[in-house]
């Protein structure tokens, strides 16, 4: 997709040409008329810097300058050390902060000739510098100076001084989230969405050019998305896969959950099926089996939720400054360097450095990389001999200058003060010695959660009914559609109206699916004998297969074969021949329903009016008692006539 750049040569080890750079500018000196055109602004950038510096290298910086006077003067103002993260915090934010400069050395731009690569080349001897007898983060301010001696142009660096001791790097874990907006449509479509194209080819070619392992965490559903995208969509995951080659992802559930919600709802059942759906979806995508056992927090975590973590067995999570309250013997504001323990109870976590964050995601090209490299030397100078370690996360939402990403992992390749370790390991390395315990870190309020209790129901329905018509409908891709839409509706960033368009597309489709699988109306049929048949015409316009469970129920009738019988219905009609037995003569009702084989959905269903005319065996030995009954009563009674006309005659 691209290539990575070769080293760029020169004294020390440079990092890579870097294309997208802030400037920062000042207007120019002197009026214009209304009608001249506008002067072009002044600007200066930083297109390349050696990271690392020993007491007595050369400092050579790669700037570029544009729209300067030719009498323009470069002046290199280099300041006193920084003591801390506030204090580095403060010189970028503030130029005041910097102080007065320990030293000035003014270069005339015309005096500089053309650099390979382009721009112009800087030399800073360090050796001619008497205040820089230490190691440290010190900021360097270049400015553009016209012959009035007007700032035209000014940004600020920093050389990073090594000491002469050896000490244990810094270990830095880099998580990169890669993702972008929900794919799948509660409508079911997924159309081409270039915001998740790009995102997906920026992080693809952080991870071609890196030397380093990095922590990959890809989201579940917008690997579907992309593979329902068309070709575009499918050459990304392609050149996703190659560029892991063989790193295994961080394991994630299908979509970003909010746990403190869905305790609260009594809906936590719900977390392994996601997270089971998320690893599949790895599995599927890329043949690989993702690491689990580590949770990605969002803004906040909340007390429930690490909870939650803890009962569902998932050791560790990676939270954002922001769900931390405290932590148990340190500053406010300090970020932790090693794992902590998540509230009373909760499992170990690692907070995200969400500065560190803010400088590699940034948009000012060498500028970004060499402050990210300068701060990570400030955490690290704090304390060199103290085995420590930050992790750096990149959230889905933010968008990659890749050169700048490539700039700042070129300078940890080469440097000695960090180590680039994945985030697993960043748990295992600094994990508490035998018989230690993390420090405690109080967690956040957990706010703004979702209200998820009025989902309960409709989306236990909604889930037994698609799993009636996986057993109903042989479409796996359909099913499979309808799936991801139940686990989406559970996601954080779901809206409320999203979440019910999510479950009412399931009783849309199951809705559209029984209106074209129906039974004959309401009608009569005659039986003239005990035993019959019943003619059913089943019909089915789906335009596939099904599968459908028949039951019959009557009170006065009786199923040889069985009430219920499992029918594969082809694309059209089909008649079922129900063998019955009649009880009784007369007229009475079979109902007929049409239904899933587990029952859970509803196809059709009908009544059907049984006449009878047809006598029962009861009725015949009824009969047959009745006729034996009177020919005995007319017998006795002849005799008992013939007897009396008899007595009559003699006694006359």
């Amino acid at each position: 997709m691209t290539t990575r750049r070769g080293p760029v040569h020169g004294l020390g080890c440079l990092a890579a040409v870097l294309v997208l750079a802030v400037t920062l500018t000042s207007g120019t000196a002197g009026a214009t008329s209304a009608a001249a055109p506008r002067a072009q602004a002044t600007t200066i950038r930083l297109l390349d810097q050696a990271p690392w510096q020993r007491l007595g290298d050369v400092l050579q910086l790669r700037v570029q300058v544009q729209g300067a006077p030719t009498d323009a003067t470069i002046r290199i103002e280099r300041h006193g050390a920084v003591d801390s993260r506030t204090a580095f915090a403060e010189t970028i934010e503030d130029d005041d902060e910097l102080g007065s400069a320990e030293r000035q050395v003014d270069v005339p731009l015309a005096s500089l000739t053309p650099a390979e690569g382009g721009g112009v080349t800087l030399a800073y001897p360090m050796a001619d510098d008497p205040g820089l007898d230490r190691f440290g983060v010190y900021p360097v301010r270049l400015l553009v100076v016209d012959g009035g001696g007007t700032t035209l142009a000014q940004l600020v660096t920093y050389l990073v001084v090594l000491p002469e001791e050896e000490f244990p790097p810094l270990s830095v874990a880099v998580l990169m989230e890669v993702g972008g907006p929900t794919g799948l449509r509660p409508d079911g479509s997924v159309p081409p969405n270039d915001e998740i194209l790009t995102a997906f080819a920026s992080r693809t070619e952080v991870l071609q050019g890196s030397p380093l392992p990095l922590t990959v965490a890809p989201s579940p559903e917008t690997l579907d998305a992309l593979g329902d995208m068309g070709d575009r969509g499918q050459q990304q995951l392609d050149e996703l896969r190659t560029a892991l080659a063989d790193q295994l992802p961080l394991a994630r559930p299908y979509v970003d959950l909010d746990l403190d919600a869905m305790v609260s709802a009594n809906l936590l059942t719900q977390l392994p099926p996601e997270a089971e759906a998320g690893a599949q979806v790895v599995r599927t995508r890329f043949d690989l089996e993702p690491i689990g056992g580590t949770w990605l927090s969002g803004p906040t975590l909340g007390d429930a939720a690490a909870k939650a973590l803890r009962d569902v067995g998932v050791p560790s999570a990676v939270v954002p400054e922001s769900a931390i309250a405290s932590v148990e013997d340190l500053d406010s504001g300090e970020v932790p360097t090693e794992p902590v323990a998540l509230g009373e109870g909760g499992p170990r976590g690692f907070v995200a450095d969400e500065s560190l964050s803010t400088r590699l995601t940034g948009q000012e090209g060498a500028l970004d990389a060499q402050r990210f490299l300068a701060e990570l030397a400030v955490v690290w100078m704090t304390r060199p001999s103290v085995e420590r370690g930050v992790l750096v996360r990149i959230p889905e939402t933010a968008q990659l200058d890749v050169d700048t990403v490539a700039a700042a992992l070129d300078g940890l390749a080469i440097g000695p003060t960090a180590r680039t370790v994945t985030t697993q390991q960043l748990f295992d390395d600094l994990a508490p010695d035998e018989g230690e315990a993390a420090p405690t870190a109080e967690l956040a309020p957990h706010t703004d959660a979702p209200d998820l209790r009025p989902l309960v129901e409709p989306l236990g329905q909604a889930q037994a009914r698609v799993f009636g018509l996986a057993g109903t409908l042989d479409d796996s891709a359909l099913i499979g559609s309808l799936q991801r839409s139940l686990l989406i509706a559970l996601g954080s960033d779901t809206t409320e109206r999203e979440r019910r368009a999510y479950i009412g597309r399931v009783d849309a489709v199951v809705a559209d699916i029984a209106d074209k699988v129906s039974a004959p109306d309401e009608f009569t049929i005659t039986l003239t004998a005990r035993d019959g048949t019943i003619p059913l015409t089943l019909t089915n316009d789906t335009g596939q297969p099904i599968v459908v469970r028949v039951h019959l129920d009557s009170s006065q009738l009786t199923f040889p074969d069985g009430a219920t019988r499992t029918e594969v219905l082809e694309p059209g009609t089909k008649r079922l021949d129900l063998d019955v037995r009649t009880r009784t003569s007369g007229a009475f009702p079979l109902d007929i329903s049409v239904t899933s084989p587990d029952e859970t959905i509803e196809l059709d269903e009908t009544t059907f009016t049984i006449r009878s005319t047809a006598v029962s065996g009861a009725g015949l030995f009824l009969s047959a008692g009745a006729g034996l009954f009177l020919l005995i009563w007319w017998a006795r009674h002849w005799r008992t006539a013939k007897r009396s006309q008899r007595l009559v005659v003699e006694n006359r």
